[in-house]
């Protein structure tokens, strides 16, 4: 199996690299996997894994009733307790909310058995992975990882097997990060479909500004914009554009805040952008060449996205 992995840039760095390496063969599921969060991503992590393996034993903990009743048979058990779901488990994953990551993650360090490898599926990766360093023993056997996969619909009811098919990955390895531990990772996410990369975690945190945070953001705005007759009348347009501002509002007013600094400057590029046409609207020839480059460019770039 080989693994293509960005790299990234970090600070000080000029430039990304992308390497191809061949990844040890591990059993990419391990026996018995926690899940520690059962939204829609934990409870796909839980489904994707039994999928791939059938006799990995899955054992979910989450703290809303709420949540629990909506289950059903996705989980092999679930725990009372942090600590119960976590005992003798080869593996951990945290989907939780984002500001609680750092906080679970300093639950669960004493109780980890020497062997046993952490990762998550929070949006944003610098809290999580400093908080890692602060409370797990050298080498870190927590790996930041962040699947980019999901949709508008929370909650475990949502939840697909097939989720992380084809989607992108990005891991967020540090000099502390244990180098098993990170192959193992990557051997997970690979298992469930993921087509995996590493980036640093400041690397992760201004590409998810880019391309996840602030085109909620927007999204939110131009539904917010339109009177209501507006969008009585909105087409498929419309609709597609603005899709993800139908998510869960708390969620994202997390990320968001976890993120701030990187959103504010993706947000300004973006305007930028739109302050670019809006000059070539303004001027009082209008210049129909610039605005059909401007356009172009645009619709150049996302037809390489697909």
């Amino acid at each position: 199996m080989k693994l293509h992995i960005n790299i990234g840039q970090h600070p000080g760095e000029g430039r990304t690299n992308l390497l191809t390496c061949p990844v040890p063969e591990y059993q990419p599921i391990p026996d018995r996997l926690a899940v520690l969060g059962c939204g829609l991503l934990g409870t796909s992590v839980a489904l994707a894994a039994k999928a791939a393996r059938p006799d990995c034993e899955i054992v979910g903990f989450d703290i809303s009733d709420t949540t629990l009743l909506n289950l059903g048979d996705k989980f092999d058990r679930i725990a009372p307790t942090v600590g119960e779901a976590v005992d003798d488990a080869d593996a951990i994953c945290i989907a939780v909310n984002v500001l609680a990551g750092p906080a679970v993650l300093e639950e669960i360090a004493p109780e980890l058995r020497p062997d046993t490898f952490v990762f998550d599926t929070l949006s944003t990766k610098r809290s999580i992975v400093d908080a890692a360093e602060l409370v797990m023993q050298s080498p870190v056997r927590f790996v930041g990882s962040h699947p980019m996969a999901g949709g508008e619909k929370g909650g475990p009811e949502a939840a697909r097997a097939d989720l992380f098919k084809n989607a992108p990955c990005i891991v967020t390895p540090n000099a502390a990060t244990d180098e098993q531990s990170l192959l193992r990772v990557e051997s997970f996410w690979s298992a469930v479909g993921c087509r995996v990369t590493r980036m640093y975690p400041s690397h992760h945190d201004r590409l998810a500004a880019s391309v996840s945070h602030m085109p909620h953001i927007f999204a939110a705005a131009m539904v917010r914009h339109p009177e209501d007759l507006a969008l009585n009348h909105a087409g498929t347009g419309f609709r597609d554009a603005t899709r993800i501002a139908a998510g869960d509002a708390k969620l994202w007013a997390d990320i968001i805040t976890d993120n701030r600094d990187e959103v504010l400057l993706a947000m300004e590029e973006c305007v930028g952008e739109l302050r670019e046409f809006a000059t070539i609207l303004q001027e009082q020839t209008l210049d129909r060449e610039a605005m059909i480059r401007w356009l172009d460019g645009a619709a150049r770039r996302r037809k390489a996205i697909d």
